[in-house]
């Protein structure tokens, strides 16, 4: 499965074998994914509790209502979070990144550049609202996504669900900790199609060229291709997508 294949491929899954647990080393390479994503200053905010079924006790559960149905059948959970604290690094981070070529001398990057107006530039803004937290968030959505495309390479589902629990009572995380995403993590036990892919706002509504107002022009062609490509899909709901709804309901005891 190539790239364009694999982005149209991907579901939000929300029903697991619950018999077939996910191997330790397809989550591993997911994780591998997350830390090779691009992040802001090369901190690596973005971290990761992983907790399989055996351990998902009753307190987890209720740090995830009112969807902790569906994180009941799945095999694995992990709970992404960033780390505020990782920004304290921001000096080596950027330093290692001109050690190894990343940041060129001829665009003006320097120790003293560093030192002397990023990271003042960087801590200003975070105290003076939550820019911090917003940078640290948006890293881990990079991070994030590309575990979703590698679990969907590595053939499991992954849905990604809030938290309301307290991360410092259930993991024992710093309080710089922010926990954004919990990600259920099996194999589908619903069509891996989900039953088409889903409905997504008009493209010439979200993109502009130039300045607000001008639409981004759709080429039909380019669409074509990605069609072809496997990445525009057959859109949702397939006819049969209501009938395995109710199946699944009744295989796992659920209302329909």
């Amino acid at each position: 499965m190539d790239i364009f294949e694999t982005i149209g491929s991907r579901r939000s899954i929300r029903f697991y074998q619950t018999w077939r647990p996910v191997e330790r080393w397809k989550i591993q390479t997911m994780l591998e994914a997350a830390r090779l994503a691009s992040h802001a200053a090369n901190v690596n905010a973005l971290r990761a509790v992983v907790v399989e079924r055996e351990n998902i006790t009753e307190e987890i559960e209720n740090a995830t209502l009112p969807v902790n149905m569906q994180l009941r059948l799945a095999p694995t959970l992990i709970f992404w979070y960033g780390d505020l604290a990782a920004w304290d690094d921001q000096s080596e981070t950027l330093k290692k990144l001109m050690q190894v070529g990343a940041l060129a001398p001829g665009f003006g990057w320097s120790e003293a550049f560093i030192d002397d107006f990023m990271v003042p530039m960087t801590k200003a803004a975070s105290e003076a609202g939550e820019q911090g937290a917003i940078m640290t968030a948006l890293d881990a959505g990079l991070g994030i996504a590309q575990a979703q495309l590698i679990a969907t390479t590595l053939g499991l589902g992954t849905c990604l669900n809030p938290f309301f629990g307290d991360a410092q009572a259930l993991f024992g995380l710093p309080e710089t900790a922010r926990i954004w995403w919990v990600m259920t993590v099996g194999y589908p036990a619903e069509s891996p199609d989900g039953g088409g892919q889903r409905p997504r706002e008009d493209f010439e509504k979200l993109f502009h060229l130039g300045r607000y107002g001008e639409p981004f022009p759709r080429d039909d062609d380019v669409v074509e291709q990605l069609e072809e490509a496997g990445m525009i899909q057959e859109p949702a709901p397939a006819p049969w997508r209501k009938d395995e709804l109710r199946a699944l309901a009744a295989m796992f005891g659920l209302p329909e």
